[in-house]
């Protein structure tokens, strides 16, 4: 297969610029979710006294209030020649094809008619 240098470059630059996307969204993604607390190494009931204690946390909300993602979508050109053109094909695979394709409804003809009527 041989390509245009100019489309494998245009490609490239495609690949690159959905790659910085990918990277933008990882990061906002990062930057909108809060780390965990490591779990307390309190027993049982220490910790039940410590949370009747405290107040209720606060509800965690991952998306600020009032933010909303914009996802642009992603233009595919699709002026890339389809050009394929398989080699090693001649007259005899065709044939050969054609020619199985005869033999194996030959055999399925005799097996369904052929064969019953020749047991009876």
């Amino acid at each position: 297969m041989s390509f245009d240098l100019n489309e494998l470059r245009a490609q490239r630059d495609r690949v690159r610029e959905h790659l910085a996307w990918l990277d933008q969204q990882i990061k906002q993604a990062d930057a909108s979710t809060l780390p965990v607390p490591p779990p307390s190494p309190l027993s049982g009931a220490t910790l039940a006294a410590s949370q009747s204690k405290q107040a209720p946390p606060p509800p965690i909300n991952p998306t600020p209030v009032g933010a909303t993602t914009k996802i642009e979508p992603v233009i595919i050109d699709t002026d890339i020649p389809m050009e394929f053109s398989p080699g090693g094909f001649d007259g005899r695979t065709k044939a050969g094809c054609i020619l199985s394709a005869v033999l194996i409804m030959a055999l399925f003809l005799f097996l369904l008619f052929g064969l019953p009527s020749l047991l009876s």
